[in-house]
């Protein structure tokens, strides 16, 4: 079976070394949630917030 630390720590690193990413918070106590903001690319830019909320099924 995958373990699924590895794998988030790399969706979270991506994430946060997006080219459109202009936060990148800690994540909360438990590291169940990661929080990002991203900055659209158009003319007028607007951010959106984005979470991580890793899960595993088995």
């Amino acid at each position: 079976m995958t373990q699924p630390k590895p794998i988030v720590e790399k969706a979270v690193q991506l994430l946060a070394n997006h080219p459109r990413c202009v936060s990148a918070a800690v994540p909360d106590t438990d590291g169940r949630q990661y929080s990002f903001v991203l900055r659209s690319p158009s003319s007028t830019p607007w951010d959106a917030e984005v979470a991580l909320i890793p899960f595993v099924i088995s």
